[in-house]
């Protein structure tokens, strides 16, 4: 870790960035639930970012909370807080060279890049892995704050290191984090440690360079090893990272997991419950689970209405999936999460651990977990 905190004045004046008058936040969000904050704030450069959390942190502005892309956050029907959505969204990568002569790839993106730019812009250096990411929405401030993955790999798989700006009291200070400092874990990262005030700002990443993969055993959870033993690459052969991609993301729109967009959008976050569980009388040990598995033996299924009003259901792709239908608003999706979780308790004894972020809401249970 390194830099330092200094001083700020706190400023009255409103940042050009700044929109109080803003549109409602489920015309943003991948669930398409979230009513108006009080504000939004874009800010772009690295003085709008500076300029908009003095603004905010002001005596009796509201609390704020920072988002990227939206698509792993539940938002209130009527939020109380403000919204800060970084918009630096330059990427850049290029092949180095070491001291030993190792190539690697070593990707930069502004926290307010899509991930899918920062995972094409890897494939086209020859970055090895980052195709398992294909398909992954949200941003790349996003992506570290959930250490983001799929098949195999995350972002902890590729060397992180994030330039945070850190407020604490009065001060405001931008540091450099890496390794420990992350505390990356599954689904887990610092940043979602009570009390953390980080706000993301650039990610870089380091990877291994090369012109192919090899198909690895290990890839057998979640079907990716048999689709691409479909597609002709068995075990052990070595295949391109475009090919590595389309497996990847083929896969990620049959279970809709990839939300998407135009006449045929699916309203959802993918994955609302982690591969983690607790018991009731050891709620603070996280066991490893497979979520779906459990959802089905409860003996949820594809598709299924989870309120009564029907604007909510089970995926008719996969039951990890949590999608609004239309309409939904955002305690009805609460609703259905503690359906699925309490049918889950009942048959198993078990307790799902969420995946999602909420803003402006609790959930409806009182033995929710935050553990890596």
């Amino acid at each position: 870790m390194s830099g330092g905190l200094k001083s700020t004045e706190t400023a009255g004046t409103l940042p050009d960035c700044v929109d109080e008058h803003p549109r409602p936040l489920r015309e943003r969000s991948s669930l398409g639930v979230g009513g108006t904050p009080p504000y939004l704030a874009q800010p772009r450069t690295t003085s709008e970012l500076l300029d908009t959390l003095r603004w905010a942190t002001r005596p009796g502005a509201p609390e704020f909370h920072v988002l990227g892309g939206m698509s792993n956050v539940v938002v209130a029907d009527h939020p109380t807080s403000g919204v800060i959505v970084p918009r630096n969204d330059d990427v850049r990568a290029e092949v180095v060279a070491d001291a030993r002569g190792v190539r690697w790839v070593e990707i930069v993106a502004g926290a307010g890049a899509d991930l899918e730019r920062v995972v094409e812009l890897g494939i086209d250096h020859d970055a090895v892995g980052i195709a398992s990411l294909s398909g992954i929405p949200g941003s790349a401030g996003g992506a570290i704050v959930q250490n983001a993955g799929a098949y195999h790999f995350k972002l902890e798989s590729f060397h992180p290191r994030a330039t945070v700006l850190r407020r604490s009291g009065s001060q405001l200070g931008w540091l450099e984090l890496e390794g420990d400092a992350l505390d990356l874990g599954y689904r887990w990262s610092t940043f979602q440690a009570p009390g953390n005030t980080d706000v993301v700002w650039r990610l870089r990443l380091r990877l291994a360079h090369g012109p192919t993969i090899t198909v690895d055993p290990r890839w057998k959870e979640g079907g990716l090893l048999e689709r691409l033993g479909t597609m002709g690459h068995p075990v052990g052969s070595s295949i391109s990272h475009r090919v590595h991609a389309e497996a990847v993301l083929s896969l990620r729109r049959e279970k809709g997991m990839a939300p998407e967009f135009g006449s045929d959008r699916i309203l959802t976050v993918g994955s609302f419950f982690k591969n983690r569980a607790s018991r009731a009388d050891q709620p603070e040990v996280a066991e490893e689970v497979r979520a779906w598995r459990l959802i089905k033996e409860a003996g949820l299924s594809e598709g299924q209405v989870l309120v009564e009003s029907g604007t909510v259901r089970l995926s008719e792709r996969h039951v990890l999936a949590i999608e609004n239908v239309g309409g939904a608003s955002a305690a009805e999706v609460l609703m259905a999460a503690d359906r699925v979780r309490s049918d889950v308790g009942a048959s198993s004894g078990l307790w799902l651990h969420p995946e999602v972020r909420l803003v402006d809401l609790t959930w409806p249970w009182v033995d929710s977990v935050i553990a890596p």
